[in-house]
């Protein structure tokens, strides 16, 4: 983090500020008087910032991740992609999420073809990377929230998924969506929506077919968000016929 500190101290465009002004004398361009991320430590300031809120939401992230047992285990490394190479696409997507090259991504996918293991390895490495990264089903995010209203959290949990700089959320569409569940919904990637925060949602349902309108259209925002079919099979059924064969 010092390094960090010391380059941006250091920069001879920005002086530390981290923001310039660009050179734009017509004043009927938007960017004439705004300022913009330095050029020349711009990248140092976004990663020192998720340093820093790493440092704020690490016990909360702790308190409320659904990342636990054996998906620690997934990694890119260890993810099967020979036995059925229409996986190889979710695979890049996911690859280029964690590498900051798209915003958002909407994998989606018949149950047991390896979607989940992917968001896990995208966990894995983004944690390796010391990002701020939360895991969570729809499922349990909303039974979460529901039961924080007895303890006053509903509100503080559905801030941090609002804010925490990588999102994952596994199973979405697996919940029932109630009125109540989708106003949540909708209030947490909403926010994510108008701030592009970086979000990986994985479901067994096409973004079309998700019921509420308001979160069908983020996730098809072309401009936004990568919409990414997994149309391999079944990999526990496909090792279950190797274990057989054997």
């Amino acid at each position: 983090m010092r390094d960090l500190e010391r380059a941006i101290a250091q920069c001879r465009e920005c002086h530390g500020l981290g923001w310039v002004k660009p050179d734009i004398a017509d004043p009927a361009d938007p960017r004439f008087g705004q300022l913009v991320p330095c050029p020349g430590c711009g990248d140092a300031v976004r990663e020192l910032r998720e340093l820093r809120v790493m440092e704020l939401l690490q016990e909360r992230i702790a308190r409320y991740t659904a990342f636990r047992g054996s998906l620690r285990e997934c990694t890119f490394e260890n993810f099967d992609t020979a036995s059925d190479e229409r996986v190889v696409v979710a695979y890049n997507a996911v690859v280029r999420f964690v590498r900051g090259e798209v915003p958002w991504v909407y994998l989606y996918g018949p149950p047991g073809n390896g979607k989940t293991h992917l968001a896990a390895a995208a966990v894995n490495h983004l944690i390796a990377q010391g990002r701020a990264v939360l895991f969570t089903t729809a499922p349990e995010l909303l039974a979460m929230i529901r039961e924080g209203f007895d303890g006053g959290q509903a509100e503080n949990l559905i801030g941090l998924c609002q804010r925490v700089p990588w999102l994952v959320v596994d199973d979405l569409g697996a919940e029932r969506l109630t009125d109540w569940a989708a106003e949540v919904l909708f209030r947490v990637f909403n926010a994510r929506y108008t701030t592009r925060a970086h979000t990986l949602v994985v479901s067994n349902v096409r973004p079309d077919d998700i019921p509420e309108p308001r979160l069908r259209s983020r996730f098809l925002d072309a401009d936004l968000c990568q919409v990414v079919p997994n149309g391999a099979g079944d990999f526990r059924q496909y090792k279950s016929r190797s274990r057989v064969a054997k």
